[in-house]
């Protein structure tokens, strides 16, 4: 069946690879290559990308490499996820088919991974335990600086009606926390007496903000659950 429906592909070869990410300015160079199957001579190819959601999309030119082989450099908003398809238009008409979707802001989102979990007895007692992952060789770290992509500071805000009541480092305090070139791996547990500050769990939230040297923050937010 795959083998079927890769026949029947208009557009082949599709791939892209990533030449520059510029977190100062927020962007993203990359190198589009991809095949059409076949192209009439009155034909002309184009690239069409948009942002996810979008209803305009926005038109290029292309670089014809050989025979039926195109490319296409390009750079674009970092924070932004994309749709791309090719465009052939003649005379007679216009074609197109889905190239690659283009994913930037989720590679950049998902890089550093939290799980954070918020317990609440009607004892007026708490404790929450903090996961974090951080992926340092990752597709966006062409710089090869690997301290840029390490975790700078990471820290929990226990909450009470909207105010901040406690505050954790925990790097810190980390009960087991791991670094090395390719990863980091970091593991938190507190348990905190708020006997008399709260009187009822939908009172409580857990807010953990995570900074890397890149100076990119990602904040993960736990509302808590009941023993």
């Amino acid at each position: 069946m795959d083998e079927f429906l890769q026949e029947q592909l208009w557009v082949m070869k599709k791939e892209y690879k990533i030449l520059n990410v510029d977190f100062e300015k927020n962007t993203i160079k990359v190198l589009l290559e991809w095949g059409v199957r076949e192209l009439s001579e009155q034909e002309q190819l184009s690239f069409m990308y948009r942002e996810v959601d979008s209803k305009d999309w926005t038109e290029l030119e292309v670089t014809n490499r050989n025979g039926l082989n195109y490319s296409l450099e390009y750079t674009f908003p970092l924070r932004g996820n994309y749709e791309t398809q090719i465009l052939a238009s003649s005379t007679e008409g216009k074609r197109s088919e889905t190239l690659l979707n283009l994913e930037f802001k989720q590679l950049l989102d998902t890089r550093i991974m939290t799980d954070a979990y918020l317990h609440y007895s009607e004892n007026g007692h708490v404790d929450f335990n903090v996961n974090i992952h951080n992926l340092i060789e990752a597709e966006l770290n062409l710089t090869g600086s690997k301290e840029s992509f390490k975790i700078k500071t990471a820290k929990a805000f226990l909450y009470v009606n909207g105010t901040v009541n406690r505050e954790f480092d925990l790097l810190a305090g980390s009960q087991d926390f791991h670094s090395d070139e390719y990863s980091e791996y970091l593991n938190y547990h507190n348990y905190v007496d708020l006997e008399g500050e709260v009187q009822d769990l939908n009172e409580v939230e857990l807010r953990v903000i995570v900074e890397d040297g890149l100076g990119l923050t990602y904040e993960t937010i736990a509302e808590a659950m009941q023993y």
